[in-house]
């Protein structure tokens, strides 16, 4: 047996903790040869003593040497194995069971020369392991009594120290594995890819020692290593994560400073709070998964360079002007931009997937595409927008899945460029976003407003909503240039207000249909026009009209109809512009112009005047049309009259106009619903400011006859000076007529 007697008591005393399953260390040649190892077996109980030569075979009759293998074997409960002998000097220890080396002395230790090795091979637990494993010489620096009862791993020069095998380590709290040498030279520590070190004391790596420069040391992470502590490693440590290998920080408010190597598949997790300040650096190869904790973050200060790839999960915030060229994924969880240029190079891009969320955090420019994928459970893709000032996504964002987009400031924008994908969009949080730039949108989802306000600001005729459906819940869809809404679109407010607005500029806008309770809101000059795809759609909000001259046009064979409110001034000069289809006004219009070119207006709403080139229906079957000023017919009108029964409004058309009319040799057609009383009177138009001009062929008293139900029914039209009235004169039975559609003695051009 030979024993060290030439250390004292400063050196350090220390204990090591060793939980799992634990294999092979391995240290580099220092200083002697070994002479060949004997291999000692042990068999001794529980609470022997290590160095009594009665509880080994195989070593001559002695305990293990100084270049000895101390060989435990495989036990059903484990061993604990008492060390009186301040410094004791073995070759190795070799543990196929559950062992606990147990320090009786606080300057107990193991001490090995050269490339000694410690293997566990067992498949249960090592409990305990108490002392010095110092396998060298000690050096010249004295440690702090503080760290009584810690490990010290001391590794000679220029060595390499390796955790390998398929177990598990863990160095305790109080624990320290330090590297020193009195020269730069780089070290090495490895952790095996089957192997779990668990790191709740520090590596000092790069020890300074006395009048000496700083050692190097690199961490070489082909296993696990979980660290608990902020100076788990020393601050000039470089950690190599290998293909295969994980760095676990378990630690609560943990900043680790060290510089970051990958290559392969490699691991950084953070289970609480936690900063990463050194850089890290990816080789070509490198797939690197982030993983932050589900409360807190995992804040990434350092730089992150190489033509590796990025994974994240749980919430991570990346705060550097990053540089590499990677494709970034979102698994799950929140990835936070505080840089703009945080997903480094523009070449590659980012994927959402379903379900996590992409926040920014950073004012300024971002070029980077952005393609959201589509998951389970219908989970959205999100993009959040924190930051206290303006942002803009110039790459192209493509939704393949439903996504939305989240500006949480009242008072700060945030302004997409690109958009394009078949997912929905939804629109959340209390702030603006634009969507603005050169290039139209090519996205073919829906579009729902549900929060703040979504500005369409592109180019004149770069279309920024491309959908199918814009629902708006929110402040406004609101419109600062021509042709911003694809023509096919179709408008639902149900909230809010579609808002066509620009002081400097008199925004035209052209959709298929626009129905719910919200507000259309027109600046002066703006004209909106409804029904390009022969859509149609029922709209029961307010219209409101700030200045003058605003229009909405009605185009395309659909039917519209508009059942609510304006809101305006007498001298907003306001129209409804009926160009093709049908339009309905059911509303109350009363300052409102109407002008009909052709298809069919109809409605029991109130306007401010009529001026008719199309066919005018009173009521919708039959009804009231209400016109508070003039009304003007000419010879391309025609007027349709329904009469289904002898109560005006309600059975048969009336039109009243408060001001005067101008039938304007206009077409009249009769459409009856059943055979009146002879005599009957129908009172078709009352005109406070007179009636002047006549029906188109039909002068004062003449006859007209409509076919209604294989009878030949016979009308007299008469001009009073305030209204125009139908006498039924009876049956005619000289002309009985095959049941059809009504006939008239004359043919009227309907447009």
């Amino acid at each position: 047996m030979s024993k060290r007697k030439d250390l004292t008591e400063s050196h350090l005393v220390a204990v090591l903790t060793i939980l799992g399953f634990f294999c092979v260390s391995v240290f580099g040649q220092f200083g002697q040869v070994n002479v060949q190892a004997a291999e000692c077996t042990w068999q001794g109980g529980i609470n022997s003593n290590f160095e009594d030569a009665g509880n080994w075979t195989g070593c001559g009759g002695n305990a293990p040497g100084a270049s000895d293998i101390a060989v435990f074997p495989s036990q059903p409960s484990p061993i604990t194995v008492d060390l009186n002998t301040n410094f004791y000097s073995i070759g190795g220890i070799t543990m196929n069971g559950n062992v606990t080396l147990n320090k009786l002395s606080d300057f107990a230790s193991f001490s090995g020369t050269g490339s000694s090795t410690l293997t566990y091979n067992g498949a249960g637990n090592i409990i305990d392991l108490y002392g010095i494993l110092g396998f060298t010489t000690f050096d010249s620096q004295t440690p702090d009594s503080t760290l009584f009862h810690e490990v010290f791993l001391q590794v000679p020069a220029s060595s390499i120290f390796s955790f390998t095998g398929n177990g598990e380590v863990t160095l305790g709290p109080d624990s320290i594995v330090q590297i020193a040498d009195p020269v730069a030279i780089v070290k090495e520590l490895n952790v095996s890819s089957q192997t779990k070190l668990i790191a709740q004391g520090d590596f000092i790596m790069n020890s300074t020692l006395a009048g000496s420069a700083p050692a190097y040391a690199n961490l070489n992470i082909d296993g696990v290593v979980e660290c608990a502590s902020s100076t788990c490693f020393g601050p000039r440590t470089t950690v190599k994560i290998n293909d295969g290998g994980q760095l676990d920080i378990t630690g609560t408010n943990t900043n680790l400073t060290n510089d970051v190597q990958t290559d392969g598949q490699a691991t950084i997790t953070a289970e609480d709070t936690t900063t990463l300040s050194g850089d890290i650096s990816m080789n070509e190869a490198s797939s690197l998964q982030i993983t932050g904790p589900n409360s807190g973050g995992f804040d990434i200060t350092g730089v992150i360079t190489g033509d590796g790839q990025i994974g994240t999960d749980g919430n991570v915030n990346l705060q550097s002007e990053n540089t590499y060229t990677g494709l970034t994924t979102l698994s799950s969880g929140v990835l936070k931009l505080q840089n703009v240029n945080a997903l480094g190079s523009t070449t590659t891009g980012t994927n959402i997937e379903s379900g996590s969320s992409l926040e920014i955090d950073a004012g300024g420019s971002i070029g980077e595409n952005i393609t959201t994928f589509s998951g389970v459970n219908g989970m959205k893709t999100r993009i959040y927008h924190s930051a206290s000032s303006n942002s803009t996504l110039t790459g192209i964002v493509t939704m393949n899945t439903d996504s939305e987009i989240d500006v949480d400031s009242e008072i700060i924008d945030f302004y997409i460029e690109n958009l394009a994908g078949t997912g929905n969009l939804t629109k959340t949080g209390l702030g603006n976003l634009y969507l603005s730039g050169a290039n139209e949108n090519t996205y073919l989802g829906d579009l729902n407003v549900s929060e703040g306000g979504l500005i369409a600001n592109k180019d004149v005729g770069k279309n920024s909503v491309t959908g199918g459906t814009a629902t708006i819940q929110g402040l406004c869809l609101c419109l600062l240039s021509d042709n911003q809404v694809d023509d096919t679109t179709d408008i639902e407010i149900n909230s809010g207000k579609i808002l066509l607005n620009d002081l400097f500029m008199q925004v035209k806008e052209t959709v298929d249909s626009v129905s719910g309770a919200g507000n259309i809101e027109l600046l002066p000059g703006t004209e909106l026009t409804v029904g390009a795809d022969n859509g149609g759609g029922t709209h029961t909000g307010t219209i409101s009209l700030i200045g003058s001259d605003q229009k909405i046009i009605k185009i395309g064979t659909g039917t519209q109809e508009f059942n609510g409110t304006e809101v305006n001034n007498p001298t907003s000069n306001f129209q409804f512009v009926q160009n093709e289809g049908v339009l309905i006004l059911n509303g109350q219009y009363p300052l409102s112009d109407v002008v009909v070119n052709g298809g069919v207006f109809k409605g029991t709403g109130t306007v401010k005047s009529l001026t008719a080139s199309g066919e005018v229906s009173p009521g919708v079957s039959p009804g009231v049309m209400n016109i508070a000023g003039n009304a003007n017919f000419d010879a391309m009108t025609s007027v349709v009259i329904e009469l289904d029964g002898e109560t005006s409004g309600s059975q048969y058309d009336v039109i009243e106009v408060g001001g005067a009319t101008t039938l304007g040799n206009a077409g009249l057609t009769i459409v009856p619903g059943y055979v009146p009383a002879t005599g009957q009177v129908f009172t078709i138009l009352n005109s406070d400011g007179g009636v002047s001009g006549t029906f188109d062929g039909l002068a004062d008293g003449q006859i007209v006859e409509v076919t209604y139900s294989g009878q030949t029914l016979q009308y007299r039209v008469n001009y009073l000076s305030n209204s125009v009235t139908l006498t039924f004169l009876g049956v005619s039975q000289e002309d009985q007529l095959t049941p059809a559609n009504p006939t008239l003695i004359r043919t009227d051009d309907i447009n």
